[in-house]
């Protein structure tokens, strides 16, 4: 006998072959159908039935069971009946309810699921249960279809349903379609995808556009960077274009130099003050005062108008200056060059 075997060849309680029963009664059934398989392929009689089936229980349970009847007589028909007896509903094995499979609906629905190994684990825990509730008149086979289909994402419906309706001629959208044409689209439009995404030679293919579409987008970045710069520079040489002629109309526009020109009238009406109206100077200066500021001179009388009229004393003027400081122009008590009048009338005439 090896180290892994137990009595009679069967397995150790503590090896991963050997049968165990936790307590639940939904996995009784199958527990006793497990040890029974083991035990006629070992040769075990009914006597050594019953005393191997203690072997793969919980200590309270092993307890509980070898008060049973049929344990001390060793009539292992008996005391399987007997242990089935003590479980109500556990002869029906596995039991499922329909809590169970809406609570498995709601979370594929929310799963994400987008491959065909998704769709398939799906599948895995999906036909047991529904195949239980079925077999027991918990739910009917239009309700398991609708079941079915409500546990797929709704980007995976979609996808499922353009193949149904290429696939199928009568698909109809009044009622669900059968889980198994349902799983039938479902592994061929995701092993597809999975296809693409394993498959070398599409995955070089990708790799080979992704480069090319890398390479145009830098090609029309710059090709957009430098359209941009160029289009900078031509703003640029606008704007240094448009501000040269804006200078150039400013410097054009700009009259000539006020101060010089009022400096200038001011010495001319100076000398002509201390100028005989018959003098020649005073006839120079007049002339020049006209060409410089007509207004001005209309101030002072005209040299021809003073030869044809009665001579008078050069202390005759026709203007006379109010102390060191009177304008020249207005008569008030400032210099020439601050008149604000004269200013005025400067700028308006030269502009």
């Amino acid at each position: 006998m090896s180290a892994s075997k137990g009595i009679s060849g069967m397995p150790s309680p503590t090896s991963g072959k050997a049968p165990h029963f936790t307590g639940v009664k939904t996995e009784l059934l199958d527990f006793l159908e497990l040890f029974e398989d083991l035990a006629s392929s070992n040769g075990l009689t009914d006597e050594e039935k019953c005393k191997n089936i203690i072997r793969y229980v919980n200590q309270c349970t092993k307890r509980f069971w070898v008060l049973l009847p049929g344990y001390i007589s060793r009539d292992f028909a008996d005391f399987k009946k007997s242990i089935l007896a003590k479980y109500p509903g556990a002869e029906k094995g596995t039991h499922y309810t329909c809590r169970d499979l809406e609570r498995l609906v709601a979370n594929s629905a929310d799963s994400g699921l987008s491959t065909e190994t998704e769709l398939m684990e799906y599948y895995y825990d999906f036909l047991p249960i529904t195949t239980w509730l079925v077999n027991n008149k918990k739910i009917s086979e239009t309700l398991r279809d609708q079941y079915f289909w409500e546990g797929l994402p709704a980007s995976a419906q979609t996808t499922i349903d353009r193949r149904l309706e290429l696939k199928l001629p009568d698909y109809s959208r009044d009622e669900p379609p059968a889980f198994e044409k349902v799983l039938e689209a479902g592994r061929f439009v995701f092993a597809d995808n999975a296809f693409n995404a394993d498959n070398p030679l599409t995955a070089c293919l990708k790799a080979i556009c992704n480069e090319e579409r890398s390479a145009t987008n830098t090609w029309d970045k710059q090709r957009s960077s430098r359209t941009r710069d160029d289009s900078d520079d031509s703003e640029d040489e606008k704007d240094a274009r448009q501000e040269v002629r804006t200078k150039t109309v400013r410097f054009n526009a700009q009259p000539p130099n006020p101060k010089s020109a009022m400096d200038e009238v001011e010495e001319l009406a100076r000398k002509m003050h201390s100028l005989d109206i018959r003098d020649v100077a005073y006839s120079g200066c007049y002339t020049r005062l006209v060409c410089l500021a007509p207004a001005a001179a209309n101030t002072w009388p005209s040299p021809r108008a003073c030869q044809q009229g009665p001579p008078h004393a050069s202390g005759n003027r026709p203007y006379a200056p109010q102390g060191d400081f009177s304008c020249f122009f207005c008569g008030l008590a400032h210099l020439l060059r601050n008149c604000p009048h004269l200013s005025v009338l400067w700028y308006c005439i030269t502009c």
